[in-house]
């Protein structure tokens, strides 16, 4: 067994195949989901079967989110067309591009940072 494994890098090159093949946290959201969101309809995955009930979340216009892990085109971007001010920061640059291609998109404001949340 091999103990000098780097698993960051060994998270990110995972994550960015998981892009390569289109696994389901790294499909971005469609423009009629933000037209949705930008419309008070909206929700956030929890599980691969379950969406985090919106009212556990509190006004979103002008609240500053961090999304941790969180790349891949979907919480971040639909968090922004809710009016919120988000910062995604995910390991893999990939799935970073989905959110700024959803950004770019929907003409949506939010910040990318590659980085490792244990740091």
């Amino acid at each position: 067994m091999n103990r000098n494994i780097d698993i960051p890098k060994y998270n990110a090159d995972a994550w960015d195949r998981y892009v390569e093949n289109c696994v389901e946290w790294t499909v971005p959201v469609t423009a009629e989901q933000i037209a949705k969101a930008r419309q008070g309809e909206w929700s956030v995955g929890l599980t691969q079967a379950a969406q985090v009930p919106q009212e556990w979340f509190p006004e979103m216009n002008g609240l500053d989110v961090l999304c941790l892990a969180g790349g891949g085109g979907q919480q971040g971007p639909i968090f922004a067309a809710v009016g919120a001010n988000v910062t995604v920061m995910d390991i893999s640059p990939a799935q970073l591009e989905r959110d700024q291609m959803v950004a770019e998109r929907e003409n949506l404001s939010l910040k990318t940072v590659i980085g490792d949340m244990r740091d």
